[in-house]
Order: structure tokens, then C-alpha cells, then sequence
């Protein structure tokens, strides 16, 4: 087989290519929900009421979604002349690798072979490229219309309704959301998060990386705001809070203790303590330092500098000194995550004896599941959600857990 005899007979190939490309233009064309789309974003547009707005901008983005689980496109006209275009591309790439590929297994000249073997991965390259490139503009031009929605859903959220709060809950969430938008690239952290969690108990929220659970953390702190849903902390709906809000709400009820301590390096440990203890606004809410220092057994270390302590006894610090505002939550963000066997036990007993002695709640935020058997109950979260939470009616005591 020749090389010119077999370019003269592209002709039928190309008639194949075009009625490969028809076929799957009018796939594209029956998946394409634009209209639809145009008509509920006209309609949330025009909401003469503002919780209507803000309801039908929810809906909105929600069908959003769900078009894009279902793998149809939201296309104008040039946006489906522009994937039409690489749509033609990709199918005479797909239909003259076959063709060429053919046409390889009856040549015997090595030359042509390798000719034909040079096109077809030229063509082949091309078109994996086409492909990534269609679905890409297709992503792009439905990110760009959600973002838009979230960022609107954002400043709207405001204008739904309070529920009713149950005053025994220290947390409750609604129907909670995050995203986080990256230019015209929307991530959902979390999804239609719902949780009660009662006043004084011990929490874990149980989670691989990148299962959502510190961002929920954020949320249930103050640290960062829903995207849609109500969040209520302490009889306090932080729902709608601006920063320097919620930073006053964090100071009033929050503690947190990190992986890192945090401690000032030229502070003494009393010193350490004294910036929580500055913290409380309300000076009726502070606890005594010296005793808190003693609690954790840090007394006597109380004019020691961080260097001069291990890492076990600067963790004890950094909880005196979150403990000492006296807030009604407590967070831990892997409090156990940079120190040994031993000191992870003598950090989790301190957790333990502030929930106990002084009814603070205590949520620790952790991927270890031996830590879960000491919680009162344990919140799992996977991939944005809560998939489960197990309600412990016997928590262990850190002695008895095998590490």
C-alpha cells in the first residue's frame, strides 16, 4: 500500500468524521439546558421580595449542581459555536486514527509504516487534547455562572428567617453549605451540614484530610462564615456576622488549642496565661490563674519560659491559657498530633478534667479514631458530609486506650 494511495482516499473518511461529528453535536445539543436555565435565572432575578430572592438564588444553585451531576452543559450560542469547533476537531482526530490505523496493519513497507505510525500518534495526542479541552470549557462556562450564584447567595443569606434554637444546645447548624470559590472554580467543602450538640459535652469529630472537619470547626468557631445555612453558637446566631463580629464573638466564647502551641517565646508561662485571661471582656467570666495553673499542673513551672519546658508541658500552657477566659466551647485541632504516647494521654486526661470540673464543652477535631472512644459522641465526616454520629454511652479513660 502506497502513501499516496492512501491520502487520495481520505474523501470517504472525511464524510465519516462529519457524520460522527453531527451525531454527537446533536448529543451535546439535547444535553444543553441553557434555555431552561435563562428562564430560572430570570425568574430568581425578578423576586420582588428579598427572602424570595435569596430562596429561588438557593434553588438556582442547587439545579446548577445537579446539571452538572448529570453531565449536561449550560451553553449560549458562541459558547456552543466554541465547543462545536473543537467537537469538529476531535472527531476527524478520532476517525483518522482509525483510519490510519487500518491502514497500518496492510502495509509491508517499513517507511510508510513508520510515517503512519508518526500520524497516528500526532493524531491521538491531538485528540486526548480536544477532549480535555471541550470539557474544560464546558466546567468553565457552568463555574462561572455558579460562582457568580454563590457569591450573590453569600450576601443574600441574611434575609432567611431564623429558626427556633433549642437553649440546651451549645451548636446547632441548619442546613449548612461552604464553598470556597478560586477565580471561576467553586469547591463544596461542606454539604447540607445539619448537627445538634448539647451543652458540656465531650466531642470528636472524626475525619480523614480533606474530609471537611476542620472546616467545620471554622464554622462552629467563628474562625469563617457559612455560605448558606444558619449557624447558632451558644444561644448566638453568628449566621450573618462580619469579621470584626465574630472575632468579638471568638474572644467572649471560644478557646482553641493547635497542634502548635503557640506560645510567645519571650512570655513566662504565667505570662502565657495572662493573654487568655485578657481576652474575656467579661471579667466575671475569668478563672483564677494560679488555679487554673495548678489544674494542669503547671504551677510550679509558672515562671519557666517555653524553651525551658517539653512539648507535653507547653500543650499544658496553651490549655491553662485557653481555659482561663473560662469560653463555652473549647476547640482542639489535633491537640495530640506532635507529641508521644504518653503526653498524648496526659493532654486528653486535661480535655477530660476541664469538661468535667468546669462543664465546658470540648470539641476535638482529629483523625485518630482511638481518641473517639473517650468522647461522649463522635461525629464522623466524610467528603463534605456528616455521615454518621455514635453516641458513646461508656467513654473510655485515656489509660485504658491502646495506642
Amino acid at each position: 500500500m502506497k502513501l499516496q494511495e492512501i491520502l487520495k482516499n481520505t474523501g470517504g473518511v472525511k464524510k465519516q468524521g462529519n457524520e460522527l461529528f453531527l451525531h454527537e453535536q446533536k448529543i451535546y445539543a439535547e444535553g444543553n439546558v441553557y434555555n431552561e436555565y435563562q428562564a430560572l435565572y430570570k425568574k430568581t432575578m425578578s423576586s420582588k421580595h428579598k427572602t424570595s430572592f435569596a430562596e429561588n438564588l438557593y434553588n438556582l444553585l442547587l439545579y446548577i449542581e445537579n446539571i452538572q451531576k448529570e453531565g449536561k452543559t449550560i451553553l449560549s450560542k458562541w459558547q456552543f459555536r466554541i465547543v462545536t469547533y473543537l467537537l469538529r476537531k476531535k472527531t476527524n482526530a478520532a476517525i483518522f486514527s482509525s483510519y490510519y490505523a487500518e491502514c497500518l496493519k496492510k502495509c509491508s513497507d517499513k517507511k510508510i509504516a513508520k510515517i503512519l505510525e508518526k500520524k497516528i500518534e500526532v493524531i491521538k495526542t491531538d485528540y486526548g487534547n480536544k477532549s480535555i479541552v471541550i470539557r474544560e470549557n464546558i466546567d468553565n462556562f457552568i463555574n462561572i455562572r455558579k460562582v457568580k450564584i454563590i457569591h450573590l447567595l453569600e450576601k443574600t443569606k441574611k434575609y432567611f428567617p431564623s429558626a427556633e434554637t433549642n437553649p440546651e444546645n451549645i451548636v446547632e447548624l441548619r442546613n449548612v453549605k461552604k464553598y470556597y470559590c478560586n477565580e471561576n472554580v467553586a469547591f463544596n467543602i461542606l454539604n447540607n451540614i445539619n448537627l445538634q450538640i448539647q451543652k458540656g459535652k465531650f466531642i470528636v469529630i472524626l475525619g480523614s484530610s480533606g474530609s471537611g472537619k476542620t472546616t467545620l470547626m471554622n464554622i462552629i468557631s467563628g474562625m469563617d462564615n457559612s455560605t448558606y445555612g444558619q449557624v447558632v453558637v451558644n444561644n448566638i446566631d453568628i449566621t450573618n456576622m462580619n469579621a470584626a463580629q465574630l472575632t468579638d464573638f471568638r474572644r467572649k466564647n471560644i478557646g482553641y488549642i493547635f497542634q502548635q502551641y503557640g506560645l510567645l517565646p519571650n512570655l513566662t508561662v504565667k505570662e502565657n496565661v495572662e493573654i487568655g485571661y485578657s481576652l474575656q471582656p467579661d471579667k466575671s467570666q475569668r478563672l483564677d490563674i494560679d488555679e487554673i495553673l495548678k489544674s494542669v499542673e503547671m504551677y510550679d513551672y509558672k515562671n519557666k519560659m517555653p524553651h525551658e519546658l517539653s512539648g507535653g508541658q507547653q500543650q499544658r500552657v496553651s490549655i491553662a491559657r485557653s481555659i482561663v477566659k473560662n469560653p463555652a466551647i473549647i476547640f482542639g485541632d489535633e491537640p495530640t498530633g506532635a507529641v508521644d504516647e504518653k503526653m498524648s494521654k496526659m493532654i486528653m486526661e486535661l480535655f477530660i478534667k476541664v469538661n468535667k470540673e468546669y462543664k465546658t464543652t470540648v470539641i476535638i477535631v482529629t483523625h485518630n479514631h482511638i481518641i473517639a472512644e473517650l468522647a461522649d459522641i463522635v461525629i464522623y465526616v466524610g467528603h463534605g458530609s456528616i455521615e454518621k454520629v455514635v453516641y458513646n454511652e461508656h467513654p473510655k479513660n485515656p489509660n485504658e486506650l491502646k495506642w
